[in-house]
C-alpha cells in the first residue's frame, strides 16, 4: 500500500507537470512556432513523460522479482505472462510509452508538414491519448488505495486530483472546435464540432468520480478543481510564453499572436460546474445515468454552441477590420445555423452514452483492489 501511495503521487506530479508543457506547448506553436523539437515546453512534457514511464518500469521490474522470489503478489495484475505489478503502474507505463512514441513520429510530421497550431494533428492525439492513459493509471492505483483504505483522505485526493486532470484533458481536447475546426463535415453535411467533443468526453470522468468515491458533491468537487486549474493555467502559460521566448531570444509570429490572459478559456470550465451539480443531484433524484447524461448533452451543446459561434463571428468580424495572421493559419466561417441544430441530438446521444460508460468505469473502480 505504501508502494502505492507513493506512486499515486509520482505520476500524478507527472502528469501535472506534463499539462503545464502541453498548456504551454499549445500556446508556443501559437504565438513563437516550432523552430526546434526540444522547445522549453517541449523539454517539461517529455521529462515529465520520461519519469512517469521509468517509475513505472522500475516498479514493474521490482514487484516481478518481488512474485518470483515470493511465489505470489497481492492484488496485482500478470502481464504478457512475465511481469507482474499493480494494474495502475502497468496502465501509467503503457500511457508513458505512448506519448514517449509519439514525440518522434510527431517531430517527422512536422518535417514534413511544417508547423500546424492544431491540436487534432495525428501524432498530437496520440500524445494526448498517452497522458490519458497515463493519469487513468493514476486514478487505478488511487481507487485501489480507496478500496483497501475507505477513510484515507490521501486516497480520495488521489482520485479527485486524478478525475480532475482528465477532466481538464478532454475540456482542452474540444478547443480546436471553437474557432479553428468549427464543424464536422459527412459528405455534404456539417455538424458543429465543439459541443459534440464536450458531450462525449465532459460525462465519463463526472460519473466515475461520483461512482467510484464516497461522500457527497463529488462530481461537484472535480469540477470546481478543473476550473481552479483552468485559472492558473490562463495566467501561468502567458508569463512561461513571454519568458521562455525572452531567453530563446526569439519573436511572435504576429503582434496579434502576443500570448495574453484568456477569460474566455474559463468558460467551458464555468458551465461544467453547473454540469457536475445535475450530476451530483442524480443521487437524490435516482435517474438513470443514461438519461442524466441525455440531459447533461443539451447543457453542453446550449454552452458550447453558444461560446464557438460568438468566438468564430468575434473573430471573423476582426479580420474583415484588418486583422491578419501569418501565412499559413487560415479561419474558416462559422459554423451554419443548420450545422448547430444537427448537433443538439448527437450531442444528447453522445453524452448519454458517455455517462453510461463513466457509471460503469466507476462501478469497476469502486471495487478494484489491484
Amino acid at each position: 500500500m505504501r508502494l502505492r501511495a507513493v506512486m499515486t503521487a509520482a505520476v500524478l506530479a507527472c502528469s501535472f507537470a506534463g499539462i503545464l508543457g502541453l498548456a504551454w506547448d499549445e500556446q508556443w506553436h501559437q504565438s513563437v512556432g516550432r523552430d526546434a523539437f526540444l522547445t522549453p515546453p517541449h523539454a517539461l512534457l517529455y521529462s515529465a513523460t520520461g519519469v512517469a514511464g521509468l517509475l513505472c518500469l522500475v516498479v514493474v521490474l521490482w514487484q516481478t522479482w518481488t512474485y518470483r522470489r515470493q511465489g505470489h503478489l497481492a492484488n496485482g495484475v500478470t502481464v504478457f505472462g512475465v511481469f507482474h505489478a499493480p494494474l495502475g503502474v502497468v496502465v501509467a507505463g503503457f500511457g508513458a510509452l505512448t506519448t514517449a512514441l509519439a514525440a518522434p513520429l510527431d517531430n517527422y510530421w512536422h518535417e514534413l508538414y511544417g508547423v500546424d497550431v492544431v491540436l487534432w494533428a495525428p501524432f498530437h492525439m496520440m500524445g494526448m491519448l498517452g497522458g490519458f492513459i497515463r493519469i487513468s493509471g493514476a486514478l487505478y492505483l488511487a481507487a485501489s488505495l480507496l478500496v483497501a483504505r475507505p477513510n484515507s483522505r490521501w486516497a480520495k485526493a488521489g482520485v479527485v486530483l486524478a478525475s480532475t486532470f482528465l477532466l481538464w484533458t478532454f475540456v482542452n481536447l474540444a478547443q480546436p472546435g471553437e474557432v479553428l475546426l468549427p464543424t464536422f463535415n459527412f459528405g455534404p453535411i456539417q455538424v458543429m464540432s465543439y459541443p459534440l467533443v464536450l458531450a462525449a468526453l465532459v460525462p465519463l470522468p463526472l460519473l466515475a468520480v461520483q461512482r467510484a468515491m464516497p461522500g457527497r458533491w463529488r462530481a461537484t468537487l472535480v469540477a470546481a478543481s478543473a476550473l481552479g486549474l483552468g485559472l492558473g493555467l490562463a495566467v501561468y502559460v502567458p508569463w512561461a510564453v513571454q519568458t521562455g521566448a525572452a531567453l530563446e531570444g526569439l519573436s511572435y509570429r504576429s503582434a496579434s499572436l502576443a500570448p495574453q490572459f484568456n477569460p474566455t478559456s474559463l468558460v467551458p470550465l464555468l458551465a461544467i460546474v453547473a454540469v457536475a451539480f445535475m450530476v451530483d443531484l442524480r443521487t437524490t433524484m435516482h435517474v438513470s445515468a443514461a438519461l442524466v447524461g441525455a440531459a447533461l448533452g443539451f447543457s453542453q451543446w446550449a454552452c458550447g454552441a453558444a461560446l464557438a459561434h460568438w468566438l468564430s463571428t468575434s473573430l471573423t468580424a476582426a479580420i474583415a477590420s484588418g486583422l491578419t495572421f501569418p501565412p499559413g493559419i487560415q479561419i474558416p466561417a462559422p459554423a451554419s445555423s443548420i450545422a448547430i441544430l444537427l448537433a443538439l441530438p448527437i450531442a444528447m446521444l453522445l453524452s448519454a452514452l458517455s455517462a453510461a460508460l463513466g457509471a460503469g468505469w466507476g462501478e469497476l473502480l469502486r471495487r478494484n483492489p489491484r
